[in-house]
């Protein structure tokens, strides 16, 4: 539950049913309730307030401000201070391009290319604060402050490699040596691995690497700790360190 959702004042609601239509986790259903003159009429209510992510599009959507924003009891949800005035933006020095913002964006605000900076479309915004809560880069910001232009990285070139001698027999390969794990990142259970690829097709960073039906390994050193394998995984094959 987030740390502020809505509370309805029956006493001005008159049923327009703008909050229903424009809350993006579909938080309200509509209820009979009694108005203050003893009238039986069909009314919003939160009936699922576990999905509420104290975003307030209801309360500014409200035509006759029926709706305010009350902070949750102590316990209820960890305090999340959005500035609605304010826009959210991505610092695309820092962002890794792992869309973990833009799949936890409820109003696909997020214009995203894996392992590129992505951006926030302001006018679909509608500053819930979903993407700040779920980046683990701490790129996301709401404020007024300019965005820093883009800095592209700056590739080393290639050292040219010297011709190999062809072999005269391949040698047989060895088993990969097991890896050291970084904290914050993943890794593979082997003994879980069904080899489906299916991490390997979402990784962002191209981290992943292995063969159909067999067990899957995570280079640590290329990992984002994005979480998107562990997400896609449906073996439970996948944790962090």
């Amino acid at each position: 539950m987030a740390s502020y959702i809505p509370f309805i004042n029956y006493d001005q609601c008159y049923g327009c049913k703008a909050c229903l239509y424009n809350c993006p986790v579909s938080l309200f259903t509509l209820s009979h309730k009694v108005t203050r003159r003893g009238m039986l009429r069909e009314l919003p209510a939160t009936t699922y307030l576990e999905r509420c992510i104290g975003c307030g599009v209801c309360a500014r959507a409200c035509p006759v401000e029926a709706i305010d924003m009350l902070k949750c009891p102590p316990g209820e949800g960890e305090p999340v201070y959005m500035d609605w005035d304010k826009p959210v933006w991505i610092d695309p020095n820092t962002c890794k391009g792992c869309t973990a913002c833009a799949r936890a964006c409820p109003a696909n605000a997020i214009v995203s290319k894996v392992k590129q900076p992505h951006v926030i479309e302001q006018d679909k915004c509608i500053r819930c604060g979903c993407c700040i809560e779920k980046c683990k880069f701490n790129s996301i910001h709401n404020s007024d402050d300019p965005i820093p232009e883009y800095i592209p990285p700056v590739e080393e070139p290639k050292k040219e490699e010297a011709p190999k001698a062809e072999a005269k027999a391949e040698a047989p390969k060895a088993a990969p040596a097991p890896q050291e794990k970084i904290e914050g990142k993943y890794s593979i259970n082997p003994e879980k691995c069904k080899g489906c690829t299916a991490c390997a097709r979402v990784c962002p960073a191209e981290a992943i690497s292995g063969e159909v039906k067999q067990p899957h390994v995570i280079d640590q050193e290329a990992c984002l700790g994005c979480g998107a394998c562990a997400e896609k995984c449906k073996f439970d094959a996948i944790s962090q360190n």
